[in-house]
């Protein structure tokens, strides 16, 4: 199936994109822009399932990772398995002639290219995508893929893209949103969507916005899989039986996740005699903006917790009574579906993807984003009401583990990966 891309195709016929055995086994590679990284987890997950099924799973990421001192051995495991391409230009040469030799469409892939930075102009990164894209296919030529996978749409999806159109490997996207859909144009969106040769999204907000941005006759190739957490390494947790409530939030410290709103009704709660202790774990660019407010406001109940490994937050979901995500934007956030699994109650906003994950007074509790006073008044329902967070905490894990399975989802997506590779071969 040709991908359409600007320039004229070539013959494909003797090209096998997808590199299945006669077993079944697939050779799939994953195209990030940063592995691994604290956030990034699910995606770990998700790679584990398919090589758990059999299949061979080689990994790409644009750059290094920043926060590798503290990802722990399982983040230095996945570092020595990956290909990082910002620090592999000295094979740009041999990158070079390896695709002329395999009859790379250099014609469609600068044409490609080109769209980008006409979209980008003053954009550096959009300069550089192109040898980016040269490196991703010779690495995979070298590694024997010819799919690449790319969560998000972001940067890398970009040069999956520019790397797909060189007609010597393909590439499919999994799309979370909300980020992306807000420069569909600069970012090429609708074309990336054309282009590749099938599209996950994680939630039916997700797809929606890809409805919102191509014909009808695309839809076809849009597949829902959700996220999903295991459910026997987020174990319920007992009661922690805190003598002051423990509320807890876990996320880059960014804008989206509206930290600030969250300290805010932290505030009021405690100026109202609310007794709590707030953990914040994270790190990301408004790390001193929060600090500083901790130190103006006087917040002494608050942690700035910093950033933590997957083991070291489990241990934290367990200790915690209540989660709080204030986000004023998110796909489905994965961190609700680990504190949901291990059976905390969670209060979050009522934007995007979340309703699909939170019931409202169900299994969790959902405010107006944005809103302080609302976000209090749930904050203190739950710390005042024990018996309803033993309630909601109940009804949580088992949302999750209905529908944000990883035992359920991650085989889906590997489903969804057979089906599609198998069809192209």
């Amino acid at each position: 199936m040709y991908m359409n891309f600007p320039g004229r195709p070539r013959a494909l016929e003797n090209q096998n994109p997808v590199c299945p055995s006669l077993t079944g086994r697939m050779r799939i590679g994953y195209l990030l822009s940063e592995h691994p990284a604290l956030s990034h987890t699910f995606i770990d997950r998700e790679i584990r399932e398919l090589e758990r099924r059999g299949h061979q799973v080689e990994i790409a990421s644009i750059r290094e990772p920043v926060n590798a001192a503290i990802l722990g051995e399982d983040g230095k495991a996945w570092i020595e398995r990956t290909f990082y391409v910002l620090a592999s230009w000295r094979r740009l040469p041999g990158a070079l002639v390896q695709l002329a030799r395999n009859r790379c469409d250099w014609r469609c892939m600068l044409s490609t290219w080109f769209r980008v930075v006409r979209k980008q102009p003053l954009r550096l990164a959009s300069y550089v995508y192109l040898p980016e894209a040269i490196l991703v296919v010779d690495w995979m030529i070298e590694r024997e893929v010819r799919h690449v996978h790319n969560h998000f749409g972001n940067a890398a999806g970009t040069v999956a893209a520019i790397a797909a159109a060189s007609h010597l490997v393909k590439f499919s996207l999994s799309i979370h949103g909300p980020d992306i859909f807000y420069n569909v144009e600069n970012d090429l969106l609708p074309e990336k969507l054309r282009w590749a040769a099938f599209v996950r999204c994680i939630s039916w907000y997700s797809k929606s916005q890809l409805c919102l941005l191509t014909p009808p006759e695309q839809w076809g190739k849009f597949d829902i899989v959700r996220c999903g957490v295991e459910t026997s390494i987020f174990a319920s947790r007992p009661d922690p039986d805190n003598l002051v409530p423990r509320v807890l939030c876990v996320g880059r410290l960014v804008a989206a996740k509206g930290q600030a709103l969250l300290l805010e009704a932290s505030s009021t709660l405690r100026a109202d005699g609310v007794e709590h202790e707030l953990i914040m774990v994270g790190t990301g660019p408004d790390e001193a903006f929060l600090r500083e407010t901790i130190s103006r406001e006087v917040l002494d109940h608050v942690v700035m917790a910093g950033g933590m490994n997957q083991s070291s937050v489990r241990q934290e979901y367990q200790k915690a009574d209540l989660f709080v995500l204030a986000s004023f934007a998110e796909g489905v956030p994965v961190v609700l579906m680990e504190a949901m699994a291990c059976g905390v109650p969670v209060v979050s906003t009522r934007i995007t993807g979340i309703p699909e994950l939170i019931e409202d007074g169900v299994d969790g509790l959902l405010v107006a984003p944005g809103d302080s006073a609302a976000l209090a008044a749930a904050i203190r329902k739950l710390i005042l009401d024990p018996e309803l967070r033993m309630s909601l905490g109940k009804a949580a894990r088992a949302k999750v583990a209905a529908h944000y399975n990883l035992s359920v989802n991650g085989p889906a997506m590997v489903d969804l990966f057979e089906r599609n590779l198998s069809q192209a071969a």
